[in-house]
């Protein structure tokens, strides 16, 4: 059965554009992308950034789009989204057009018209992630990661998925164990199996990114190192970890934090990203508060990545 979705694309402004993804998170939207004439390649804010022709949108304005399961509730959904775009001027914010746009996708056009712009992708000494179409002649020292997203967020090529991907290779991370909260597609999990991890539990509360990141570890066989669970935070995750890597947002880390130290084992580490910069002390004060330290910061334009450590063994 070919599920139908309904796309919703809201016309905003620069200032409003955070405030607009929040709405639709809140109704239940897993990514959203944001495209503006600022960003020639749009901007996924989850954890899925496949390159995107320049768009055609004026100078102030910013495109927010999200997908939701298609039902019953659209008409509801659509005047809720109206009225809390009505609101951000009571908030300070100047919401520009406030148009929202609403189409009928199948699953299988979503899930399909982001492959002509993902092609193989080298990320740090050794890793190479590529679509399971593309072929690619890999040098003695490579590993290579196959990756298909489908409905899930997740191909590698956005700077807060390289920036990750980086970062997981400098961890030294043969033997140990890891934790890929809010997997997506799988991608950090499957370059961790590749790079020597010796077992991993990627976790998400998706359903669908639980299916797609179980096909993609079939695919790249290594269903024996990595387990897939649906789990929100950590609520089904036990034991403790090695390394722990969340791809998510700032605000979505900011809220998993507290779970972290009872899970993070001595001498163990937390690989963020996801973060815009002005969000960055925000999330280093709740490191904070956890009795969690960074050890290192790496940006890329807007991006920031955290390496934080706990205590010591």
């Amino acid at each position: 059965m070919n599920t139908k979705w309904l796309e919703i694309i809201i016309v905003t402004s620069q200032e409003a554009k955070e405030a607009v993804a929040d709405m639709l998170y809140c109704r239940g939207a897993t990514g959203v992308i944001v495209e503006d004439s600022e960003l020639p390649h749009g901007a996924l804010d989850n954890e899925d950034y496949a390159e995107r022709p320049e768009p055609n949108i004026p100078l102030e304005e910013v495109r927010v789009t999200a997908y939701l399961p298609l039902g019953k509730n659209a008409p509801g959904l659509v005047e809720g989204l109206h009225s809390s775009l009505a609101t951000l001027g009571e908030c300070g914010l100047d919401p520009g057009r406030a148009e929202v746009v609403l189409s009928e996708v199948q699953e299988e056009d979503w899930a399909t018209a982001w492959k002509a712009y993902f092609k193989p992708l080298r990320i740090g000494e050794r890793l190479v992630v590529k679509p399971t179409w593309e072929d690619v002649e890999l040098a003695p020292h490579e590993v290579v990661v196959e990756i298909d997203p489908g409905m899930a967020f997740g191909t590698g090529t956005h700077p807060t998925t390289v920036m990750c991907l980086a970062l997981l290779e400098k961890q030294g991370l043969a033997g140990r164990r890891m934790l890929d909260l809010g997997c997506g597609s799988g991608i950090l999990s499957l370059a961790a199996a590749r790079l020597g991890a010796g077992s991993i539990v990627a976790a998400d509360y998706d359903p669908i990114a639980v299916a797609v990141a179980e096909e993609n570890i079939r695919q790249n066989g290594l269903a024996n190192v990595i387990e897939v669970v649906e789990s929100s935070f950590f609520s089904r995750v036990q034991g403790q970890f090695d390394v722990i890597v969340a791809n998510l947002t700032a605000k979505i880390i900011i809220e998993a934090l507290p779970g972290v130290p009872p899970h993070l084992a001595a001498g163990g580490v937390l690989v963020m990203s996801g973060i815009i910069r002005e969000k960055l002390a925000a999330v280093e004060d709740a490191l904070m508060q956890q009795g969690l330290s960074v050890a290192e910061v790496r940006t890329e334009g807007e991006w920031v990545a955290l390496v934080a450590k706990g205590g010591e063994a």
